[in-house]
Parts: C-alpha cells; structure tokens; sequence
C-alpha cells in the first residue's frame, strides 16, 4: 500500500486539477442540458400533448371512433408546421404516415379506427411521460411549504442523501470495474494490491445497498403518477356482425 501511494501522491495535483476541471464542464454541460430538455419537454405538453390527449380521449370514448373526426384529427396535426415540437419522432412519423394512407389509398373504416388505436395509446404513454418529468419534486416542493419544517427538513436531507449515493455508487462501480480490470490483466502485480481492490470492492457493495435500501423507501412515499396505470383510450372493438356496418358507414 505504501508503494502504491508513493507512486500516486506525485500526481494528486494533477489529477485532482484535471476531475476538477472536467467536472466542473461536465456539470455545467449537463445543466444547460437539463433546463433545455425540460423546456421542451413542457412545451410539447402545453404547445400538442395535452389537447391531443383530450382529443383521442373524446374521440375513443365519447365519440366511440366516429370516422369523420379521426380523419380531421389526422389531417389537422399532419398539417401543422409545427408538428416536429412534439419531440417524438416515431408518434410524428405515425400521423404523417396515417394522413398519406387516407389521401392515397382507400382505407377501411375499420383499419382506420384500429391504426388510429395505436396513435392514441401512443399519444397517452408520452403525455404521462412528459407529466411526470414536468412535475418532477413539484409535491414534495409543495409539500415543504406546507408541512411541519421538523417532517420536511429530515425528508429534504433523505432525498439529497440519496441522490449522493446514487452518484457515488456510479463511480465507484466504474472504478470497481478498472481495478479489477487492472487486478485481473495483471493477475495480482499491478498497481492495486489485493487489499486494495477488495477495499474498494467493498465499499462499492455498501454503497450500492444503501442506494437501494433508500430508492426502496422513496418508492413507499412517490406520488408520481404510475404511467401503466394511465389508461383512459378505449380499445378498438368490433363484433362480427358490425363489421359490414362499421364498414358502409
């Protein structure tokens, strides 16, 4: 162990310098990331995904797949220039794909409704999707203007232990990963002694049970909406003898 160190501690300037600088960009990239994400996570609900969302709803329930509305529904939003700040482009190529269909070749009413079945479960799964990353803390944010500073404050400090750990369980695995890389390249001689590396192994093995030890309890009290749940787009079904009719109408 000795060694190891008085071969390392020469560099420690260095490197430390050099995790620094790269965290440092690395941070500030992902940061500018996040915000820019995020706006555009919220702008496809508020810009598309919230009134499509109401609209395959109403179509599916309430309307029961009339065709004159899916058809206008279709057309409408293949139209749109601004289409694209859905930020899905399976779903956008899924509706510009649909509107060709209905302009070029002659599509059942049935085989309408059915694809038009597979748009709308789409258009649920992202608005949930979107939902969740947009509300985001937004209940534990409110939770903590409005409840006992004794409950919310240890519940603050459990949420950022957890996001730590989280971390650090990241980077000790990849440098659990090197270590025995090196170890087993070197079978036993390289830079990291044996004790090093279970020392490392271990401290890894911790980190990492405790990391699921607090995700499992943060699960008991997430008010997050469970996307799987979310389930309001009526199947498309129809009975043998309604098919003729679904058909001429």
């Amino acid at each position: 162990m000795e060694i190891e160190w008085s071969i390392i501690k020469d560099y420690v300037p260095i490197i430390v310098v050099i995790i620094s600088s790269v965290l440092a960009y690395v941070i500030g990239k992902s940061s500018e990331r996040n915000k820019k994400f995020a706006a555009m996570s919220e702008e496809s609900v508020t810009k598309f995904l919230a009134k499509m969302y109401s609209e395959v709803v109403t179509i599916t329930n309430v309307k029961r797949y009339d065709i004159i509305s899916i058809k206008n529904f279709i057309k409408s939003y293949a139209n749109d220039t601004e289409i694209y700040k859905l930020y899905d482009d399976i779903l956008i190529n899924e509706i510009i794909v649909l509107s060709i269909k209905l302009n070029v070749t002659e599509l059942s009413n049935q085989e309408l409704s059915r694809e038009f079945n597979k748009i709308s479960n789409k258009i649920e799964n992202i608005y949930w999707e979107r939902y969740v990353v947009n509300a985001e803390g937004f209940n534990w944010f409110i939770a903590t203007k409005t409840i006992n500073p004794w409950i919310s404050l240890p519940g603050s400090l459990f949420l950022k232990t957890r996001k730590i750990t989280e971390y650090t369980s990241i980077i000790l695995a990849m440098a659990t990963y090197l270590v025995l890389i090196e170890s087993f390249i070197s079978k036993g001689k390289g830079l990291f002694s044996y004790d090093t590396t279970i020392t490392i192994v271990g401290f890894f093995i911790a980190v990492l049970i405790l990391y699921f030890l607090l995700n499992s309890i943060s699960t008991i009290f997430d008010k997050n909406p469970k996307i799987k749940n979310k389930r309001n787009i009526k199947k498309y079904e129809t009975l043998p003898d309604q098919l003729e009719d679904v058909d001429s109408a």
